[in-house]
């Protein structure tokens, strides 16, 4: 509870514990229909850079690598290259 006696609950992405009033509503949530993130982490989620661990990186690699690509250089620009040389199109 908070000092002034209202019932407090915890965001699941930044753990801190607020009020009702910093989360959305959503009744596909019981017992409490508050959706599980605050406020501020869904505004600033949509920025938000998805963390990879050391080994989905690594799977990632090999997986391009697979594919022909050179992941020491920009792989956007070397796919845009690819479909330009075997399509015609040019990607913008």
């Amino acid at each position: 509870m908070s000092g002034e006696g209202e019932w407090t609950y915890r965001c699941s992405l930044c753990q801190e514990f607020k009020t009702s009033d910093n989360f959305h509503s959503d009744n596909s949530k019981p017992p409490f229909n508050l959706a599980y993130n605050c406020k501020e982490c869904r505004k600033s989620s949509c920025n938000r850079q998805p963390i990879l661990l050391d080994w989905e990186t690594e799977q990632g690699y090999l997986a391009l690598e697979s594919l022909g690509f050179d992941v020491k250089e920009d792989i956007h620009q070397q796919f845009i290259d690819r479909v330009e040389k075997k399509y015609g199109v040019v990607l913008v």
